[in-house]
Protein backbone atom coordinates (compact mmCIF):
# COMPACT_ATOMS: atom_id res chain seq x y z
CA UNK A 1 0.00 0.00 0.00
CA UNK A 2 1.37 3.75 -0.90
CA UNK A 3 1.41 6.47 1.46
CA UNK A 4 2.12 9.61 0.83
CA UNK A 5 2.13 13.81 2.32
CA UNK A 6 1.76 16.88 0.53
CA UNK A 7 3.29 20.28 0.47
CA UNK A 8 1.31 22.60 -1.32
CA UNK A 9 4.10 25.92 -0.46
CA UNK A 10 6.08 25.66 -3.20
CA UNK A 11 7.54 23.08 -5.94
CA UNK A 12 11.23 21.59 -5.49
CA UNK A 13 11.86 21.36 -9.45
CA UNK A 14 11.97 23.31 -12.42
CA UNK A 15 9.11 23.34 -14.48
CA UNK A 16 9.12 25.32 -17.45
CA UNK A 17 5.34 26.02 -18.32
CA UNK A 18 4.15 29.19 -17.91
CA UNK A 19 0.26 28.11 -18.31
CA UNK A 20 0.90 25.06 -16.01
CA UNK A 21 -1.19 25.67 -12.29
CA UNK A 22 0.84 24.19 -9.35
CA UNK A 23 -1.37 21.93 -7.27
CA UNK A 24 1.13 20.75 -4.86
CA UNK A 25 4.02 18.11 -4.13
CA UNK A 26 3.32 15.02 -3.36
CA UNK A 27 5.71 12.68 -1.05
CA UNK A 28 5.01 8.96 -2.09
CA UNK A 29 6.11 6.25 -0.10
CA UNK A 30 5.57 2.73 -2.51
CA UNK A 31 7.20 -0.35 -1.96
CA UNK A 32 9.83 1.09 0.48
CA UNK A 33 11.09 3.69 -2.06
CA UNK A 34 10.16 7.22 -1.78
CA UNK A 35 9.26 9.55 -4.72
CA UNK A 36 8.69 13.20 -4.85
CA UNK A 37 6.56 14.81 -7.31
CA UNK A 38 5.31 18.40 -8.21
CA UNK A 39 2.02 17.65 -9.35
CA UNK A 40 0.68 20.49 -12.24
CA UNK A 41 -2.37 21.06 -14.46
CA UNK A 42 -2.55 22.91 -17.56
CA UNK A 43 -4.74 26.45 -17.59
CA UNK A 44 -6.96 24.57 -20.12
CA UNK A 45 -7.40 21.80 -17.09
CA UNK A 46 -7.09 19.05 -20.59
CA UNK A 47 -3.57 17.22 -18.27
CA UNK A 48 -2.69 16.63 -15.28
CA UNK A 49 1.39 16.37 -14.63
CA UNK A 50 3.82 14.74 -12.16
CA UNK A 51 7.43 16.24 -12.24
CA UNK A 52 10.16 14.21 -10.45
CA UNK A 53 13.20 15.93 -11.65
CA UNK A 54 14.67 19.61 -12.84
CA UNK A 55 15.31 17.40 -16.69
CA UNK A 56 12.79 18.24 -19.35
CA UNK A 57 11.50 14.48 -19.72
CA UNK A 58 11.43 14.18 -15.91
CA UNK A 59 7.67 13.80 -15.84
CA UNK A 60 4.78 11.60 -16.12
CA UNK A 61 1.26 13.11 -17.62
CA UNK A 62 -2.05 12.08 -18.96
CA UNK A 63 -5.73 12.54 -17.53
CA UNK A 64 -6.43 8.90 -19.71
CA UNK A 65 -3.77 7.67 -16.66
CA UNK A 66 -5.62 8.46 -13.82
CA UNK A 67 -8.88 6.28 -14.75
CA UNK A 68 -6.48 3.90 -12.88
CA UNK A 69 -7.56 3.64 -9.20
CA UNK A 70 -4.51 2.11 -8.36
CA UNK A 71 -3.29 3.59 -4.63
CA UNK A 72 0.34 4.17 -6.56
CA UNK A 73 -1.20 6.10 -9.38
CA UNK A 74 0.68 9.28 -8.97
CA UNK A 75 -1.57 10.89 -11.73
CA UNK A 76 -4.82 10.08 -10.20
CA UNK A 77 -3.61 10.86 -6.70
CA UNK A 78 -2.35 14.36 -8.37
CA UNK A 79 -5.61 15.06 -10.07
CA UNK A 80 -7.77 14.09 -6.63
CA UNK A 81 -5.59 16.51 -4.64
CA UNK A 82 -6.70 19.05 -7.17
CA UNK A 83 -9.79 18.59 -6.68
CA UNK A 84 -9.76 18.57 -3.32
CA UNK A 85 -8.27 21.57 -3.23
CA UNK A 86 -10.15 23.54 -5.68
CA UNK A 87 -7.58 23.94 -8.41
CA UNK A 88 -9.10 21.29 -10.72
CA UNK A 89 -12.42 21.44 -11.83
CA UNK A 90 -14.27 17.72 -11.36
CA UNK A 91 -16.32 17.85 -14.62
CA UNK A 92 -13.24 17.70 -15.94
CA UNK A 93 -12.46 13.93 -14.64
CA UNK A 94 -12.17 11.64 -16.86
CA UNK A 95 -14.46 8.92 -14.67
Amino acid sequence: MARFSLDTLSPRFQHDCNSCIYIATITQVVGGKTRVYDCYTCASFETIIARFGDDGPDYKSGLAFTMFPDSGNILRLAVETGVFLGIFPMEKLPY
